[in-house]
């Protein structure tokens, strides 16, 4: 157990892990810091992982925070990731946070991951006390001469051998992400309001969930209390409210193996006059589009509020739910409500309501699908009230609900014809 007092001010610059407390936790080791405010430091490290507490945490290795106030010291990367607690954590390594602590850093990875949370994390446990709370109001930036990823909680997840279902509420997630597209290949970083990458190696689950609504008083769904707000501060090549990219693994027989779970949470995302070159979606970016492999993609009652009612950055695909999702992944959508304007559309790009381009899978509607507070672009090449492009089956649930705006634009539902399957 470690206690450090105020104002101790030693430094962590140089090669290989760098961490404010400890550079490197090995295997099922221990540690709990009791922190006081002002105690901590920059950290640097040249050609390794950096974090703002811990720089590297092996498997099973076990990090506990005591105490609150704000951490507040830049967490810097070369060669690397970088987080606001731990640049990188392997299989089993867990953190345990106590006490309400405000994480409000500037979070660099060059050539590596950056996130409010972890840099990079495989398999990880997550647990935050009764009653507590993280706000993480950071800038996380992620360059690099190959594809990086930032993210509010985790840049990089990977999830392998475990299940990851964490509570959504006990972070407020407030961040500012930027991923220079000057700076990176293929026009830039991959970033998200949680995850900048989520990657399912295996046939696994990850679930995030805000705080239950309850219902109201007619059996109907309230909306959601949890809300994930994020902007850019720089160029950026994919963006979405949770997630940039997510990556699943190939179907068993006709079961989809990999399973991510979005609910009762809202998206407030802004482009904040910066570009974003691919993808921008309100919860998903894009969904499986470098691998073959399939993705169940379950998004249940959640508002997605894009640019924050501002007039929307121009995107190659630009949906409310999901920018641009693969072949043989499944979207399954139930009670959610979109805002934005998607107005700075161009000839060659797609705007849609719900999914801008679905190559090939499946979407299923169900509950309430409201759009009366989305404006497309006329004259974009594919737009549609809820699909851009897409060679996908649309099907709705019995008593499946669908609110327009009051005064209709003139577009069709689907950019390239056909209708929903009832």
């Amino acid at each position: 157990e470690l206690t450090v007092g105020d104002k101790i001010q030693p430094i962590s610059y140089g090669n290989g892990y760098r961490g404010a407390i400890c550079n490197e936790m090995q295997a099922s080791s221990s540690l709990t810091f009791n922190y006081t405010e002002n105690c901590l430091y920059e950290v640097n490290s040249n050609n390794s992982d950096a974090g703002g507490i811990v720089g590297y945490m092996a498997s099973g290795a076990n990090l506990t925070i005591n105490g609150t106030g704000e951490i507040n010291k830049a967490v810097t990367a070369t060669n690397g990731n970088a987080g606001g607690i731990v640049g990188k954590m392997e299989k089993d390594a867990q953190i345990n946070i106590n006490d309400n602590i405000t994480l409000n850093q500037t979070v660099t990875a060059t050539g590596g991951n950056a996130g409010g949370i972890v840099g990079s994390a495989t398999d990880i446990n997550f647990t935050v006390a009764p009653d507590k709370n993280i706000s993480i109001t950071s800038t996380i930036c992620a360059t690099g001469s190959a594809e990086v990823f930032a993210g509010g909680f985790a840049g990089y997840y990977t999830a392998k051998d475990n299940d990851f279902s964490f509570d959504l509420s006990k972070l407020n997630i407030d961040v500012s992400l930027n991923g220079d597209k000057d700076k990176t290949v293929k026009g830039g970083a991959v970033v998200g309001g949680v995850f900048g990458i989520l990657d399912f190696i295996t046939d696994k689950k990850v679930t995030i969930q805000g705080a239950d609504p309850g219902k109201s008083s007619d059996g109907t769904t309230v909306a959601p209390k949890t809300t994930v707000t994020s902007k850019l501060s720089g160029n950026v090549g994919h963006y979405g409210g949770i997630v940039g990219r997510a990556m699943g693994v190939d179907r068993k027989g006709d079961t989809m193996a990999s399973s991510f779970i979005v609910k009762d949470i809202k998206t407030l995302t802004s482009s904040n006059g910066n570009p974003i070159k691919f993808n921008y979606g309100g919860v998903a970016a894009e969904i499986a589009k470098n691998r073959t492999g399939s993705l169940y993609f379950s998004v249940n009652n959640v508002i997605a509020d894009m640019d924050k009612g501002a007039s929307s950055t121009s995107a190659k695909n630009i949906g409310g739910v999901v920018g641009y999702s693969n072949t043989k992944s499944m979207v399954d959508i139930c009670d959610v409500k979109i805002i934005g304007k998607f107005v700075k559309g161009g000839v060659n790009n797609k705007n849609a309501g719900l999914v801008a381009y679905m190559d090939g899978g499946v979407v299923r509607l169900s509950g309430t699908t409201d759009i009366s507070e989305v404006t497309l672009a006329i004259g974009t090449a594919y737009i549609g009230q809820l699909m851009g492009k897409h060679d996908s089956l649309v099907f709705a649930e019995k008593e499946w609900k669908f609110i327009r705006r009051t005064t209709p634009q003139p577009i069709s539902d689907f950019a390239d014809g056909g209708e929903v399957v009832r």
